[in-house]
């Protein structure tokens, strides 16, 4: 891979000394393990997300319900 940016400094590279060590090799170790890809799927990150999601809208069902059930309820203050 070779990566060549414009210069956007004054004088640009006239300073440089040494122009032979202006590469640098990337080396990308890929890991192992139980991240489901390693049958060429992709990895399953979201697998709760549907219980989430659930849990939150019974949530939001009760708290509608209950708002309803309060709203219908006549209250009566006596002093």
């Amino acid at each position: 891979m070779k990566i060549n940016a414009p210069c956007e400094c004054q004088g640009g590279f006239a300073d440089d000394l040494k122009p032979a060590n202006d590469t640098a090799k990337i080396l990308l170790n890929a890991t192992g393990g139980q991240g489901g890809g390693d049958g060429g799927s992709l990895p399953i990150t979201g697998e709760s997300t549907a219980l989430i999601g659930g849990i939150g809208a019974l949530l939001l069902a009760a708290g509608v319900g209950g708002y309803v059930v309060a709203r219908r309820r006549k209250t009566r203050f006596v002093a």
